[in-house]
């Protein structure tokens, strides 16, 4: 769901903390994404015929921080809202756009316009039909250049209702991720009604999807109810789902391993060969788009300094920070942040650790004997504590003194994210599918998500390039030359792809994992007891 992790987003997008970005794609799609979601995919199943009833009891690392889907930022919220909502298209297992609020959709042959015919009679939770004009609500909303997302629709020059149940949408430019903008969980339409009546979404949910927000109560329990109406013929299957925030990650092992909760996600990388060898948990999982990485404010002494943020990067070894804090279960990133297996994937290593070489960069930037600087994270997600920790030891090394400050994940999220108050944080993102989607909001000028405040003009030109160009051998080397542009100015540094895992119960079917940290899979699983 590309909400960073935040401590990674879905749309995007998520296993430390996560924010959520939308999951941004055009074909060739992520083949390591669909890979990944073909060897989880064997998640329980069953010789029984599938049958309706039960709560599936959900164990999840942090509490949602609101619910409004073209607001929110955090991965906790995402699993709520894909439940809740649907939007005009979504992604299916294997990361291609499918229908879903639509029906179809055409495309004009020269890419400006796109024609959607929608499904008729689905009503919102709240009783009324959606029909075309909530479309044009919707995007609007996300259009807004106050809104968060706004990039997902940059291109977009209008919305217009055709009648009840068509909308075109024209664009100034060809826009190459548009689809799959429009196939992220958070690009959801909603009635514009409910909206007015509440200020904003942020504590209430009407969408039309499988389960209904039923209750909240902050910290404890998120319960969703069975949509009677959905449109989804045999969906869900559950009665229900509850959803538990379990920040302690022994906690949320346990429960999954003594059967207090039926299903856990995200679980800790110290734990994975355990839970393996335990006959009552099922384990999914492997490769996933969510990586961490450290964020400097580059706005901030003395990380306003490109030689200062090279030296970080120099100054680490990554493969001993998988090691130790994440147990090996990542894979470290090399250049960028496109994952290993997708099409727009560079096979090149920016940084190796050089000690002398961090040293030298320090030096000439003025800091012959380092600084020091506080690291925020948020404390709802241990192995980004963790990765904070070894990245202290390491920078000690060149003279480099970190505080590491674990934060309540709400306030950091408005310190960091919001008020770019830090000088460094450990964070994460998850859910990309399009190159576009896991560099442009993060890097681009002035975006909501380049909460590090980098600009840089060059990289701007490039990345507009890259979602401009529909020839996906020309946006390759777009992204190979956009990632070797990050990596250079470094405003993150880049640690390492997480393998994230799901474990549940011998008796919940029909559940796989999703590279991109979805959840959608909870439309179709079942209880077999």
């Amino acid at each position: 769901m590309a909400i960073q992790r935040t401590a990674r987003a879905f749309v995007v997008l998520l296993t430390a903390g996560t924010l959520l970005l939308a999951g941004c794609a055009s074909r060739p799609v992520n083949q390591t994404a669909a890979a990944g979601n073909e060897s989880a995919k064997q998640g329980q199943t069953s010789a029984s015929t599938p049958k309706q009833g039960g709560v599936l009891k959900v164990g999840v690392t942090a509490d949602a921080v609101g619910f409004d889907p073209h607001l929110v930022d955090a991965y906790s919220s995402g699993l709520v809202i894909e439940q809740v909502y649907n939007g005009l298209l979504k992604l299916d297992d294997k990361m291609q756009v499918q229908p879903d609020l639509a029906e179809t959709w055409d495309v004009a042959p020269d890419g400006l316009t796109y024609t959607f015919k929608l499904r008729q009679g689905v009503k919102f939770h709240n009783g009324r039909e959606m029909k075309a004009a909530d479309v044009q609500y919707s995007l609007g909303r996300v259009k807004d250049p106050k809104s968060p997302r706004a990039y997902l629709l940059e291109a977009v020059k209008s919305v217009d209702v055709v009648d009840d149940y068509t909308v075109k949408l024209t664009l100034d430019k060809p826009f190459a991720p548009l689809l799959t903008n429009l196939a992220s969980a958070l690009m959801a339409i909603v009635p514009k009604e409910t909206v007015a009546k509440n200020g904003d979404l942020q504590k209430v949910a009407d969408g039309t999807g499988p389960f209904i927000l039923k209750d909240y109560v902050p910290g404890q329990m998120i319960k969703l109810e069975r949509n009677p109406n959905y449109f989804v013929k045999g969906q869900p299957l559950l009665d229900g789902i509850e959803i538990k925030p379990m920040p302690d990650d022994t906690a949320r092992v346990t429960a999954i391993r003594t059967g207090e909760i039926d299903l856990a996600i995200q679980l800790p990388a110290k734990d994975i060969s355990t839970l393996k060898a335990d006959k009552n948990v099922v384990l999914v999982g492997g490769p996933s788009t969510a990586y961490d990485y450290i964020g400097m404010n580059t706005t901030r002494k003395p990380f306003n300094d490109v030689k200062v943020r090279q030296a970080m990067a120099y100054a680490l070894d990554r493969q001993a920070i998988v090691d130790t804090a994440l147990f090996g279960e990542g894979t470290v990133i090399k250049t960028g942040p496109v994952p290993p297996g997708h099409w727009a994937y560079l096979d090149s290593t920016a940084y190796q650790r050089d000690l002398n070489k961090a040293k030298q960069l320090l030096a000439e930037a003025g800091y012959p004997n380092g600084f020091k600087a506080t690291v925020k994270v948020g404390s709802a997600y241990q192995s980004q504590i963790a990765i904070a920790q070894v990245v202290q030891a390491q920078l000690k090394e060149v003279g480099i003194t970190i505080d590491v400050k674990p934060m309540d994940w709400g306030l950091f999220l408005d310190e960091a994210v919001n008020k770019h108050d830090f000088d460094l944080t450990i964070l994460g993102w998850i859910g990309f599918v399009d190159p576009d989607g896991f560099l442009y909001p993060e890097f681009k000028t002035g975006e909501k998500w380049n909460y590090v405040q980098f600009s840089d003009q060059t990289l701007d030109a490039m990345l507009e390039k890259g979602r401009t160009t529909l020839d996906a051998n020309q946006r390759k080397q777009i992204y190979a030359d956009v990632q070797k542009r990050v990596a250079e100015q470094a405003p993150y540094v880049f640690i390492e792809l997480q393998n994230q895992y799901e474990g549940s119960r011998p008796y919940v079917q029909g559940f796989y994992h999703m590279a991109t940290g979805s959840m959608q899979a909870f439309h179709q699983v079942w209880l077999d007891k």
